[in-house]
């Protein structure tokens, strides 16, 4: 399989972490996640810095800093940095549950701190697959890692314990044709270095949000609809029609309790430069840009779908909100979220 959006989401992250010591978002595991692909993507967006900034005159190493700042991460960095703000509020609330819609690459149940709060993740099947190998590539480099430091290896900047493991079993899908490795709860906690400790506490749920199914599945996999729950829906509304997005609204209200939240980023009618890039390189990928709305027009949608709007933010409260330490701290390389996306945080209105 090769998601390369959401490789490329999950590039963003991990080169944003790794590159500053001040973050809008702080995802220590996403390099991790990414393994091997981590350098080809920052090689391929390197050799195509013309593609981005036609202007562009430096070294490889200046243009994919450039690159990164001003395409790839603003978006990224903003909806998840906003959206796992909502979570904690949430929290505090009394949010019980995490559902995360078409989850790809995620890494917060690996960076999840608080036990008691049950994290799903739904995404196709052969996208859990993917991503559930590539979990059990970094608990593999995690047991090297530990068997050379009980042989006495050089290991001075890495203490790696290795607490669990997470056990998977194979299960066929018969609509996808192809292997997932699923369990109803897949639990691990390895150190990776100093810096790197990881804790996988996830219910993983393979469907396709596009059919009704889904609702049972999730079901299926331990969800209660009778509790309070935040559903993250990052990155879904630039890829389906009006109607599409309609439906799966519905569909996420029915499966809430009052009071329950979802938040969500949208592409706006106000597109940007920076946007309409991102259009080319998704389109690139194969997954082309569906729809835009107004804030009235996604107000008015949500209230249709049993929602009602807590909080609706633009370009300019993302920035100030999240990015402003950031730029304090990095002068020559401030970033900006980017226009034509709006943020929205709405709860299931009471019946």
């Amino acid at each position: 399989m090769d998601n390369m959006t959401a490789k490329v989401s999950c590039f963003a992250r991990a080169y944003h972490y790794i590159n500053n010591t001040t973050h809008i978002f702080a995802d220590s595991m996403a390099e991790h996640l990414l393994g091997e692909d981590y350098d080809e993507i920052a090689a391929n967006m390197s050799a195509g810095v013309k593609f981005f900034l036609p202007e562009f005159e430096g070294t490889s190493e200046e243009g994919l800093r450039l690159i990164v700042d001003r395409q790839l991460s603003p978006s990224v960095l903003a909806r998840s940095a906003y959206c796992e703000n909502v979570l904690d509020d949430a929290m505090a609330q009394g949010c019980e549950q995490y559902v995360i819609y078409a989850a790809g690459y995620d890494t917060f149940a690996m960076r999840n701190a608080n036990k008691s709060l049950r994290v799903f993740e739904l995404d196709l099947p052969e996208m859990i697959a993917d991503k559930l190998e590539r979990v059990k590539t970094i608990e593999i480099e995690a047991e090297k890692k530990a068997d050379r430091k009980s042989d006495g290896g050089n290991l001075e900047d890495v203490e790696v314990e290795l607490d669990a493991q997470a056990y998977v079993e194979v299960e066929i899908d018969a609509q996808a044709g192809v292997e997932v490795e699923i369990d109803a709860q897949a639990e691990a906690e390895f150190e990776l270095g100093a810096e790197v400790k990881a804790k996988l506490d996830a219910v993983y749920v393979p469907c396709n949000l596009a059919e009704e199914n889904w609702k049972e599945r999730l079901t299926d996999a331990g969800y209660c609809k009778n509790v309070m729950t935040l559903g993250s829906l990052l990155g879904i509304s630039y890829y389906l029609t009006k109607q599409e997005f309609k439906q799966l609204l519905m569909n996420v209200c029915d499966m809430m309790t009052e009071q329950s939240l979802i938040c969500f980023d949208y592409p706006s009618t106000d597109e940007s430069h920076e946007t309409k890039t991102n259009q080319a390189l998704a389109l690139g990928a194969g997954e082309q840009m569906k729809a835009t709305y107004s804030p009235s027009e996604i107000e008015a949608l949500l209230k249709e779908c049993g929602f009602e709007v807590s909080e609706h933010l633009d370009d300019k409260d993302i920035t100030s909100r999240y990015f402003a330490k950031y730029n304090e701290c990095n002068p020559s390389h401030e970033m900006q979220a980017p226009v034509g996306v709006g943020y929205v945080t709405a709860v299931k209105c009471t019946q």
